[in-house]
């Protein structure tokens, strides 16, 4: 929100579609503000319900609306039909991934036969790289008792998570540091439907840019 607001941007309004009156009390609400922009930062299926009552709003219906990485599924899509086009929706950019062999000739292979379709979330790459962060490092700190059983000290574990430099992962190049992030930047980019990653691979971004956490923390 401060980045927004340091970008020019006015918020006119903020609102909880759990609290009373639910979700088309709050689209109503936000109606009386006549927003320009609307950005949904909720999950399914209440971020297609979200959308669908914003446009329901007679006063809403010109506003740009932008949801979150967790809206970008196929059933977001579904639920909505026609009334998704058009429809943003931002998240980490998809493209690095799909330029990386090892992604495209075993990753989603193996994704693919496992599922039985391609991946759906836009950060998939971004669990699949803390799943292998996590796993490798407990294979390093792991002490074999003399009775046969394993020992995972929890602060070795934690220490050496926080060691890890220049692993070249599918969502980025990965530099751990001691506040626990381990991703010190992201290409963010913004899809507009249907033309999302989660149903079209190679969708192209109707914007992208990279930003570090050192820029996009800095005077907070």
């Amino acid at each position: 929100m401060k980045q927004f607001r340091r970008k020019g941007g006015t918020v006119v309004a903020q609102l909880n579609v759990q609290a009373k009156g639910g979700i088309h009390a709050a689209a109503a609400k936000a109606a009386k503000s006549r927003p320009n922009f609307i950005f949904v930062p909720i999950l399914e299926p209440k971020c297609h319900q979200t959308v669908a009552a914003a446009q329901a709003e007679p006063a809403l219906r010109s506003a740009s609306i932008v949801v979150a990485e967790s809206c970008q599924d196929p059933s977001f899509l579904k639920a909505l039909g026609p009334a998704a086009n058009g429809i943003y929706g931002s998240g980490p950019g998809a493209s690095k991934a799909a330029s990386n062999n090892f992604y495209r000739r075993e990753y989603l292979p193996a994704f693919i036969e496992k599922t039985g379709a391609a991946p759906t979330a836009v950060f998939n790459t971004n669990s699949f790289d803390a799943s292998n962060l996590i796993f490798a490092t407990i294979r390093r700190v792991t002490e074999i008792q003399p009775g046969g059983e394993l020992l995972i000290n929890r602060e070795k574990l934690r220490s050496a998570l926080l060691d890890i430099t220049g692993y070249e992962g599918l969502s980025g190049t990965l530099n751990c540091t001691p506040s626990g992030d381990c991703a010190q930047g992201a290409r963010i980019s913004i899809y507009q439907a249907p033309a999302w990653p989660a149903v079209q691979p190679n969708a192209m971004p109707v914007f992208s840019e990279s930003r570090t956490i050192a820029e996009l923390t800095s005077g907070l």
